[in-house]
C-alpha cells in the first residue's frame, strides 16, 4: 500500500508539472501569435493597405480566432491528459488497498489451514492413544 501511495504521489506531481508546462506554453503561444499578427499588420499597412476594415479587418479577426481556437485546443488536451493522470493516481491507490485486502485474506486463510491442520494432528493423536 505505501509504494502504491508513492506511485500516486509520483503521478501527481507528474500531473502537476506537465499542467504548468502547458500553461506556460499556452502563454508562449499566444505571444508568438500577438507578434506574427502585429507583424503582418506592420506590413500591410506599410504597403498602404487599412487593417481596420473590409476584408483585412475580417482577416485579422478570423486569424485571430483560430489562432486562439488552437491554444484552447492545447488546454483541453492538457486538462484531459491532467485528469487521466490523476485518475491513474486514484488507480494506483486503489490497486494497493485491493492488493493489502487479498494479502490480509490470503494470511486468514492460511491461518485457519494451519488451525485446521493442528486439530488434525491432535486428534489423530488423541485417537492414537490408548484410554
Amino acid at each position: 500500500m505505501q509504494s502504491a501511495r508513492y506511485n500516486a504521489r509520483v503521478i501527481k506531481q507528474q500531473a502537476r508539472q506537465e499542467s504548468e508546462t502547458a500553461l506556460e506554453s499556452m502563454a508562449r503561444k499566444r505571444t508568438e501569435n500577438d507578434r506574427a499578427l502585429s507583424a503582418i499588420r506592420l506590413r500591410m499597412q506599410e504597403s498602404g493597405i487599412d487593417t481596420t476594415q473590409g476584408s483585412s479587418a475580417d482577416y485579422f479577426e478570423e486569424a485571430t480566432s483560430r489562432l486562439e481556437m488552437q491554444i484552447l485546443d492545447q488546454a483541453r488536451q492538457s486538462e484531459l491528459r491532467d485528469r487521466a493522470r490523476r485518475n491513474e493516481a486514484q488507480m494506483q491507490i486503489y490497486q494497493g488497498k485491493v492488493a493489502r485486502a487479498n494479502a490480509t485474506n490470503t494470511a486468514i486463510g492460511q491461518l485457519i489451514g494451519g488451525a485446521a491442520k493442528i486439530a488434525g494432528k491432535i486428534k489423530d493423536i488423541k485417537d492414537a492413544t490408548p484410554g
